[in-house]
């Protein structure tokens, strides 16, 4: 076996590095405490090409691999977690089953959707079903344009306010009052009857929106607005939860990885008895074990993207990177914390955030 990533590779993780440390990473206490990214970070992470990386070129993608995705992911968040959270939720949870559940059924209007999103022209959401099968109703419309009408509020949304589009899922209620399948349906920012309510406080990721979806009669078109089969709805959820626990487990590296960056940096400068505290034998053991358990993590999420990334089964793998990496992330910033003493409480020195976002 050859653990080693291509050049091509390397250099998207140099670039991708850089631009987060110019662009992110100076900014993101205020977006944390201002409570949202903001359009203009979007637009400059589609301009680098990183709205869609795993989508192949001929829809308009950078034509990555998945672990080509998590290692984006993994730098964004090194820097601003609420910036690769958004990346995140805009390409593993629209992107990605817009691809694989509408480019093939000859829908023009997905067609053009999927180039957009490619682009980063729209940012993509996505409303998961909650346990009950979905609190919103569909109604068939009556008149003789035909299509739905929905009712009720979602369960919470990813990119709830800032997204152009949001995958969402509702019951189809037929004549009688009979539930039918659980379907899923695109809805577009605009659409009359379409709001988007803010989900509340959050402790960490606070530049990340999310909220509930609320539906008043909101009209949908069938055959333009439908995602999948009637009837799909539940296969399609299923289908991002692979991508999903591979995009949250590299974000979760990422955020360790960026406090581990913050502890060493402190640690060569904060002196104490005559020299940097990165020489004390007791300093030096908490970074190594930092180092560790970052590593470690981290070759459990590049085993899962790669799997993905060459059609082999990886469930279990996204399961247990995306576990092992959370705990990894909140051990390493909770350790980052205390080896910055009284100023790891601090706002201006960022690992509390860290540890917040983790």
């Amino acid at each position: 076996m050859r653990f080693q990533l291509s050049e091509e590779t390397e250099m998207l993780r140099a670039a991708v590095r850089a631009f987060a440390e110019k662009e992110l990473a100076p900014f993101a206490r205020e977006r944390d405490e201002r409570g949202g990214v903001g359009r203009s970070v979007w637009g400059k992470m589609a301009a680098m090409g990183l709205a869609a990386i795993p989508l192949e070129e001929q829809y308009g993608g950078a034509g990555g691999t998945v672990l080509d995705y998590a290692i984006v992911l993994e730098e964004l968040a090194a820097a601003c977690p609420s910036s690769a959270a958004m990346l995140a939720a805009h390409t593993g949870y629209a992107v990605w089953p817009i691809r694989h559940y509408a480019c093939h059924n000859g829908n023009g209007k997905f067609n053009s959707r999927l180039a957009a999103l490619a682009e980063g022209r729209l940012l993509g959401g996505f409303a998961a079903p909650p346990p009950d099968e979905g609190s919103l109703i569909a109604e068939p419309n009556n008149s003789l344009q035909g299509g739905y009408r929905l009712n009720g509020v979602t369960n919470m949304a990813v990119n709830a306010e800032t997204a152009d589009l949001i995958i969402t899922f509702a019951r189809i209620h037929r004549q009688g009052g009979k539930r039918g399948k659980l379907t899923a349906f695109v809805i577009e920012k605009g659409t009359p009857g379409f709001h988007a309510v803010p989900g509340g406080a959050k402790i960490g990721l606070k530049g990340f929106s999310t909220g509930l979806l609320q539906c008043e009669n909101c009209r949908l078109v069938e055959d333009t607005d439908q995602l999948g089969r009637l009837g799909q709805g539940r296969a399609i959820a299923a289908s991002v939860v692979e991508i999903g626990n591979i995009g949250a487990a590299a974000q979760a590296v990422g955020i360790a990885q960026g406090a581990l960056r913050a502890a060493v940096d402190y640690a060569k400068t904060r002196k104490q008895f005559g020299k940097p505290i990165s020489r004390q034998q007791g300093i030096a053991f908490k970074l190594a074990d930092m180092l560790t358990q970052v590593e470690a993590a981290r070759l459990l999420v590049y085993q899962a993207a790669w799997r993905m990334s060459e059609k082999l089964a990886c469930a279990r793998e996204a399961a247990i990177a995306r576990k092992i990496s959370a705990q990894t992330a909140i051990a390493v910033t909770l350790e980052a914390v205390q080896l910055f003493g009284g100023y790891g409480y601090m706002k201006e020195y960022g690992v509390e955030r860290m540890l917040r976002d983790a």
